[in-house]
């Protein structure tokens, strides 16, 4: 019975950016924590632009929070009038030296990044998903043809069949393509289980200048002997087209006999036979029920084979079976790839992954990855709000500001829950390490950012009281060291009076929307 062996190449590769990806997920001890790795390195790359524009957004905040009491005014003055507000409050921006473009170009490149990398793990897990049956279709062609042999053994046999014509077509449109030949190597030996076939194809030139080389015609022209001899020849140098297939013949009463035998050596196929003692077998199309279930058995070694490398490569993190896949209940870890890709069949998935029914059917995870990209994201837009309350509150003449970054607390988060549902796992772990990494790095930017901002205010309040010193202590009264208390002193008074006023006016703020809100109903 011609049973073909796998194919172990379905033609995947990796561009740059993935290959990229690849090796720096591959400096973590498992993947999981490889991609967090990978997150945090991208991240601190790109950390002095991300940190520049929030620099930028921070500096801007709080000149806002020093202009508004002007801006207050404004607003007031020119609820009515969003041009004029506008107008005032440029010329604000520019005696206050508040830059609105400042932070603009720093996020739009992060943002470039985001989409180069979501598109870069998604042709990244299409990739590794493929690349694990691939290693599966290894490990089962590998398991069955250990009880081959093959040109270098000493014990093989060679049966060639003559080098043959093959045509597509039929009648006046019969068009040739190529000879081909097949070899048979087999043995006699009690651990050869399976006759191996090959079947290697030339297809020659329809022109050429080459010295010793028959075009196609020309190689028609010879006869049967002196065509078998030249593409003999072409076969030992190498130089034939290639293979076409490779399959295997069971050797029934050798397989069954190793099926019974103690023998180290034939251990997988005494395993296989056991798993399918219990299946029954008919004769049918001239083969007898040995040889069917003398197949199956050799059928089961590779499949065992492909089980159990299954096991050793997949990539799985914490509760996620597949990584590559989303952390969603209604995907399973082990499921037929979307792939346009024709060499790898649905017949040859079903054989690769016939152990494992229940990776089929599991859940591939149970959300929660999903939940945490909300969450962590839904915080990182909380955290950035507070960071420009004043530039929400009073960018617009009716504050519409506030009321869209309120909308954007609630946009963003679910944005990033869609891109969870439908991309990978792994992706999802790099936008939850992303948005930790903006919440840690905003924290610590803000309060540095604020921390110099009060100096430099309390430096100001200082100069401010220097100058309305009186330039010489004519009556000797304070000394210089009460004068530096005083100083001390009427700096703390003039801040704590910017905080209660500041204060006082969010109060009142508060009150106001309370009142309208109670109004509207």
């Amino acid at each position: 019975m011609n049973i073909p062996i796998l194919i172990e190449n379905f033609g995947v590769t990796l561009d740059w950016l993935g290959t990229a990806i690849q090796w720096l997920i591959g400096i973590g001890p498992i993947v999981g924590v490889g991609i967090i790795l990978f997150t945090i390195i991208l991240k601190t790359v790109v950390l002095p632009l991300d940190a520049f524009s929030k620099v930028k957004m921070r500096k801007n905040n709080l000149k806002m929070e020093k202009m508004r009491p002007q801006l207050e005014k404004l607003q007031k003055q020119y609820a009515n009038d969003k041009q004029a507000y506008n107008a005032k409050m440029m010329e604000l921006y520019k005696k206050n030296g508040y830059s609105m473009l400042g932070p603009c170009l720093p996020m739009i490149v992060t943002l470039v990044i985001f989409i180069f990398v979501m598109s870069a793990f998604s042709s990244y897990s299409n990739y590794t998903n493929l690349h694990t049956y691939e290693q599966m279709a290894e490990s089962y062609n590998a398991a069955i043809l250990q009880y081959s042999v093959g040109a270098e053994d000493e014990e093989a046999v060679t049966t060639d069949s003559d080098w043959t014509a093959f045509y597509t077509g039929s009648g006046d449109e019969q068009v040739f393509q190529y000879y081909r030949m097949e070899r048979v190597y087999n043995s006699d030996a009690a651990d050869c289980l399976i006759e191996t076939r090959v079947t290697y194809y030339y297809d020659p030139p329809t022109e050429t200048e080459e010295e010793g080389v028959y075009t196609e015609e020309e190689l028609a022209a010879l006869t049967p002997e002196e065509r078998e001899t030249y593409l003999d020849g072409l076969l030992a140098e190498n130089k034939t087209s290639g293979i076409i297939s490779t399959s295997y013949t069971v050797k029934t009463a050798a397989v069954l006999a190793a099926a019974e035998s103690e023998d180290e050596a034939f251990a997988p196929v005494a395993a296989a036979a056991e798993k399918l003692k219990n299946n029954t077998y008919q004769d049918n199309e001239g083969f007898t029920a040995n040889d069917y279930r003398a197949r199956e058995i050799m059928q089961q070694v590779g499949r065992d084979a492909s089980s159990n490398i299954y096991y050793d490569v997949r990539d799985s993190f914490l509760w996620v079976n597949n990584i590559w896949e989303p952390d969603v209940s209604y995907e399973h870890p082990v499921k037929m790839p979307n792939v346009t890709n024709s060499l790898f069949t649905q017949e040859m998935f079903n054989e690769l992954t016939y152990n494992l029914s229940a990776e089929k059917a599991a859940p591939n995870g149970y959300f929660i990855l999903i939940i945490l990209s909300i969450g962590f994201m839904f915080l990182s837009q909380f955290i950035l709000s507070r960071s420009q309350k004043a530039q929400n509150e009073l960018q617009t003449a009716d504050g519409r500001g506030k009321k869209t970054q309120k909308i954007m607390m609630i946009v963003m988060p679910v944005i990033y829950g869609i891109f969870a549902f439908f991309y990978s796992a792994a992706f999802t772990i790099y936008m939850i390490t992303s948005s930790v990494y903006n919440v840690v790095s905003t924290l610590i930017i803000n309060a540095i950012i604020d921390r110099r901002f009060r100096k430099r205010e309390e430096q100001e309040i200082q100069d401010k009281y220097n100058k309305r010193l009186p330039q010489h202590a004519a009556s000797g009264a304070v000394s210089k060291a009460s004068a530096g208390t005083n100083n001390r002193q009427s700096v703390n008074k003039q801040l704590r009076q910017n905080k209660l006023r500041i204060s006082e006016k969010e109060k009142k703020s508060a009150d106001t929307n309370r009142e309208k809100r109670n109004g509207g109903k």
